[in-house]
């Protein structure tokens, strides 16, 4: 959700310096690579502060059923 608020933010900006089109999508592009890496980090952090924590492929794996 944040990544749209700041898409929204820096559209106007954009425009207004006359930016290519493209560097919206060259920044949400960004974005979601960075939201990635950092869930990935904390799934390997997770276990280091509480051990019963359930990590996110466990939760996914729950949910299959046999």
């Amino acid at each position: 959700m944040g990544l749209l608020v700041l898409l929204a933010i820096l559209f106007p900006f954009i425009v207004l310096i006359n930016w290519p089109a493209w560097s919206l999508f060259v920044v949400f592009l960004g974005g979601v690579i960075l939201l990635q890496v950092a869930q990935r980090m904390l799934d390997r952090q997770m276990p280091q502060y509480d051990m019963e924590q359930p990590m996110r492929r466990e939760i996914r794996l729950d949910f299959v059923k046999d």
